[in-house]
């Protein structure tokens, strides 16, 4: 059972990987769409393409007339509202709720990054790609796309993860 446990184990996490790289890349296309609204004066900062709805950076992407900033001035109210009142919005709750945050002290030459488990961890740092990469070492340090670092016991003898 401990070898099926260790061989599948990763397949649990896979679809989660996909996901985040599928949303990865939407954020990026989005972005880029953003740029260019921005380089044409429809907004006043990338971000805001997050306000608008897929239909509306659709619309606004065929239609030189659609106004992207009442577009956001409309959509983006109620965010508005919130960030009046949340000082720092989460990157990510986890499964049992919890907010992760980002450290917020950079150190040089120092990994920073969400992690996955709270404390701090020293050595050498694995970029894993995929779920199902296997070349972890007793000591190692684990950074990866959400989705990719996994819990299991492959990975127990990593000192730290961070996604």
């Amino acid at each position: 059972h401990y070898a099926a446990s260790v061989e599948y184990a990763a397949s649990r996490e896979m679809f989660k990987h996909h996901i985040m790289q599928i949303y990865g890349r939407v954020r990026e296309m989005l972005l880029h769409r953003a740029d260019a609204l921005v380089q044409d004066g429809r907004l006043d900062e990338p971000e805001q393409i997050f306000q608008m709805t897929i239909e509306d950076v659709e619309r606004a992407a065929r239609d030189g007339a659609f106004d992207a900033r009442a577009c956001v001035a409309e959509r983006g109210a109620h965010y508005r509202k919130l960030k009046a009142r949340v000082r720092h919005f989460p990157m990510f709750i986890d499964s049992r709720g919890r907010i992760v945050r980002v450290p917020p002290a950079k150190v040089d030459g120092a990994l920073v990054g969400t992690p996955v488990s709270p404390g701090v961890a020293q050595g050498p740092v694995r970029v894993l790609n995929d779920p199902f990469e296997k070349n972890v070492r007793p000591g190692d340090v684990l950074d990866g796309a959400a989705g990719t670092v996994r819990v299991v016991d492959s990975s127990a003898e990593a000192v730290g993860a961070s996604a």
